[in-house]
C-alpha cells in the first residue's frame, strides 16, 4: 500500500466516519440491534459500529506502544480477532457501543493530529521486525483492500443496503 500523509489519513478517516454516521442516523434502536442485517453474516448495525471501533482501538494501542519505544504486537488472524471482539461487544448495550465508538474515533483523530509529519513517516527503530512507519502501521490497522485508513468504506455498501431495505 502506498504511504499516506497525515492530512490524507485524517481526511479519509473523517469522511468514512461521516458516511457511516449519516447512514446510522436514520436507524431506530431496534434497527441498530436487529441481527443478521449487515452483509452476509450475523452482524447488526450495532455490531458493525463495534467492529469499526475495535480496529481503531488496535490502532490507538499500536500508537501508544510505538510512542513508548516498543514494537506494536502483531494482531493475529483478522477473522479470529474479529470473532473475539464480536463476542466481547455483543454483551454491551447499544448506548455503550455508540459512546465507545465515538470516543475511540475522536481520540484516534486527536492522536494523529498530535503527531508531527516527521513522527508520522519516520522509519521504525532498527530493532523492529516490521519495517513500516507509524503512519503505515496505523493505515494498515484501519485500512481495507482498497487503501489505508479506508476500513469504514469497506462496509458502507452493506450498511447502505440495509438502510435502503428499511425504506
Amino acid at each position: 500500500m502506498q504511504d499516506v500523509t497525515r492530512q490524507e489519513a485524517l481526511g479519509t478517516l473523517r469522511d468514512g466516519d461521516a458516511q457511516v454516521q449519516e447512514l446510522l442516523g436514520g436507524l431506530t434502536p431496534e434497527h441498530m440491534t436487529r441481527a443478521a442485517t449487515i452483509g452476509d453474516g450475523d452482524w447488526s448495525a450495532k455490531d458493525l459500529v463495534g467492529h469499526l471501533a475495535f480496529w481503531e482501538e488496535l490502532a490507538l494501542s499500536a500508537l501508544t506502544v510505538w510512542k513508548q519505544g516498543a514494537e506494536p504486537d502483531t494482531v493475529g488472524a483478522a477473522d479470529e480477532v474479529n470473532a473475539a471482539n464480536h463476542v466481547r461487544k455483543a454483551k454491551w448495550s447499544l448506548e455503550r457501543v455508540l459512546a465507545e465508538s465515538r470516543e475511540v474515533h475522536e481520540r484516534l483523530i486527536r492522536e494523529i493530529e498530535g503527531l508531527s509529519d516527521r513522527e508520522w513517516s519516520a522509519p521504525p527503530p532498527k530493532s523492529f521486525a516490521r519495517r513500516e512507519s507509524v503512519g503505515a502501521r496505523l493505515g494498515g490497522l484501519t485500512g481495507a483492500s482498497d487503501g489505508m485508513f479506508r476500513h469504514a468504506f469497506a462496509h458502507l455498501g452493506d450498511l447502505r443496503g440495509y438502510v435502503e431495505s428499511l425504506a
